[in-house]
């Protein structure tokens, strides 16, 4: 009687263990299986993050490089009110507010290969970011649209009567003249890190995948 209990024993552990081996299968495979989805995900979605943040933050602010500095003057006359301009509130997430869009007419001067002075007239926008839109500066869209009027005097205020602003014209376009150069070397940092940061995610997560399958070999 005591060996059958013995052997009926050891029959029940190492059922136990055979169920326990073929439960921790499955769940290798799905780990496997994991690690190349997540692969393939994060390197796809930095890809996408790279290219959309490439065109809209990262082309812009490095073209801003090429921009050279001269001293501008703002031309009240021909500077004016266009419209009122929608933006997205930055407090709340589904609110729209408006802001005065204001388009600021600019005189500098330029010198040409034949060292000859040139005075060029252009728009004066504030940042990079502003360039080829209507109005020369955007400010940070509150809910209050009287906290919008009162940033964009400000911002108008300064400039307005102020013979030797220095400012920074396009080369290849004089009309585009901006006042911040270099207002936003940490966006271009981050346009660059986070995408990085996704793609190195999903390369290590081929590589556990890769090595679970070479583990799996041996």
């Amino acid at each position: 009687m005591t060996n059958m209990a013995a052997d009926d024993k050891i029959n029940v552990n190492g059922i136990r263990i055979s169920l326990a081996l073929l439960e921790s299968e499955p769940k290798n495979q799905n780990s496997k299986g994991q690690y190349l989805a997540a692969g393939m995900a994060l390197i796809t979605f930095g890809l996408m993050l790279w290219t959309i943040l490439g065109v809209t933050c990262a082309n812009r602010i490095v073209n801003a490089y090429y921009f050279k500095e001269t001293l501008c003057h703002v031309v009240e006359q021909d500077s004016y009110i266009i419209k009122n301009q929608t933006c997205q509130c930055v407090e709340v997430t589904e609110c729209q507010s408006y802001y005065p869009c204001i388009q600021l007419k600019t005189v500098f001067h330029t010198i040409n290969d034949n060292n000859k002075v040139i005075t060029k007239h252009g728009i004066l926008y504030n940042t990079i970011y502003d360039v080829k839109s209507e109005c020369s500066y955007s400010p940070r869209c509150s809910t209050k649209q009287q906290s919008n009027v009162r940033a964009t005097h400000l911002f108008l205020s300064s400039l307005l009567g102020n013979r030797n602003i220095t400012c920074y014209y396009n080369p290849a376009d004089h009309k585009e003249v901006i006042l911040k150069h270099d207002s936003h070397v940490m966006d271009l940092f981050h346009a660059l890190l986070w995408p990085f940061i996704f793609v190195l995610s999903g390369v290590m997560m081929f590589y556990k995948y890769c090595r679970s399958l070479q583990n799996k070999k041996y």
